[in-house]
């Protein structure tokens, strides 16, 4: 289980969201404090509880030595984590035990809470403010903090201001590591685990190495990601605030536009085979009486770009001490492609949505938030942000009609 230097108890840090960011957040920083259970604890709704197990079914069921100095959570649940690995060869999977609370589960109730004084977001956008305002009655009300790691950081920010106790500090946060549940099967088996070990598995691949940003003024958060291996590094403010700027751009181009077209992102470069693909869209929405104003997708695209850019300026007029260059149009078109390079072989967060049936996605807080501010702000219209928001939530309709 987890093996690392012996680190001194720290206050507890409480992830939200237990999806791919979410496990690997707390899994990195659990690998690094192995003699300190309550490092970090995951926070999980009831139906996670058949799978949540006590230090006596822990031993039971997991019967190897879990190794020098090994001290278990009250309650936990186990991830099967590949690290990250540059190498042609996997790296081997760890299983590592995480300290799992319950939310919202009345059978608990009378369990003891540790008071959540610094919380990581890493929910789904559309989930966060309906997440959040589930654990408010847990948040320490004389100084806590909500660390953002959620995509649409910048809409749920706002959000979150509305309904937090105003001694709560909202912190904004990116990161850029890659995470997901598809762990090779092959590499599983190594383990030699019983099938009734394995409905206890929480299997997590750690993709893509990248860096974590913080706003500042949290460095004791940000020791923590340093010794947990993920690349931390504080930004002012201003600059946190730019780099989500930039960020929202490329997920108001990738992420609508692989929903719609079901493809991983780096199709989007390949002019062939995405204009194939809009002029589709265009006949489809002629059949059905409605007019595409963009000849090619490429054409869009630019205009999808050209709009942030514009509330992005709008936005950030009155900050002195950052490159506004950076949120020119042209500058946006070059960060954007080169994000659709990097992560060419991954599905979109939105394409993950629709694939797995869910009734909804984050565009209301990326291409829906650009509408929105838009309009109410600053007078200003944005058509080809709100074309994308009309087309994924008309697929989003069809799917919801055909289950």
């Amino acid at each position: 289980m987890a093996t690392a230097k012996e680190a001194a108890p720290r206050s507890t840090i409480h992830v939200l969201g237990s999806g791919s960011l979410g496990l690997l957040m707390a899994s990195s920083i659990r690998r690094s404090n192995p003699t300190n259970p309550s490092a970090v604890t995951v926070l999980l709704r009831p139906h996670h509880k058949e799978r949540v197990l006590s230090p006596r079914e822990l031993r039971k069921v997991f019967r190897q030595p879990q190794g020098a100095g090994f001290v278990p959570p009250p309650q936990s649940i186990i991830v099967a984590l590949q690290p990250y690995s540059n190498q042609i060869k996997s790296a081997n999977i760890q299983l590592i035990d995480l300290s799992a609370q319950l939310i919202g589960d009345e059978s608990t109730s009378d369990q003891p809470y540790t008071e959540i004084k610094t919380l990581l977001l890493t929910t789904k956008a559309q989930d966060a403010v309906a997440a959040v305002q589930s654990v408010l009655p847990l948040m320490d009300k004389k100084a806590s903090r909500i660390i953002v790691l959620s995509n649409g950081a910048l809409a749920i920010q706002e959000h979150l201001a509305s309904i937090v106790h105003p001694s709560t500090s909202i912190v904004l946060a990116s990161t850029y590591h890659g995470a997901h549940r598809g762990i090779n099967e092959q590499e599983l088996a190594r383990l030699q685990l019983s099938d009734s070990q394995r409905q206890y598995l929480y299997p997590l691949v750690h993709a893509g190495l990248g860096y974590t940003y913080v706003e500042k003024g949290h460095d004791d958060v940000v020791q923590i990601l340093e010794e947990a291996g993920l690349r931390p590094c504080a930004l002012p403010i201003n600059e946190m605030k730019l780099m989500l700027w930039k960020k929202l751009a490329a997920n108001c181009v990738i992420n609508p536009l692989t929903a719609i077209f079901k493809c991983r992102n780096g199709a989007l470069l390949i002019t062939y085979q995405i204009e194939t693909a809009w002029k589709t869209l265009i006949t489809t929405n002629k059949a059905n009486k409605k007019e595409i104003p963009w000849e090619t997708c490429q054409d869009l695209m630019a205009d999808v770009i050209k709009e942030v850019s514009t509330i992005a300026l709008a936005e950030t007029r009155h900050m002195t001490d950052i490159d506004v260059d950076e949120l020119s149009p042209e500058r946006i078109h070059l960060f954007v492609q080169a994000v659709i390079s990097e992560t060419a072989a991954n599905h979109s967060s939105m394409l993950q949505d629709i694939f797995a049936g869910r009734r909804g996605t984050e565009i209301d807080f990326l291409n829906g938030y650009i509408q929105d501010i838009g309009k109410s702000k600053h007078g200003i219209q944005t058509p080809a942000n709100s074309f994308l928001c009309s087309q994924v939530n008309q697929l989003l309709q069809t799917n919801n009609s055909n289950v």
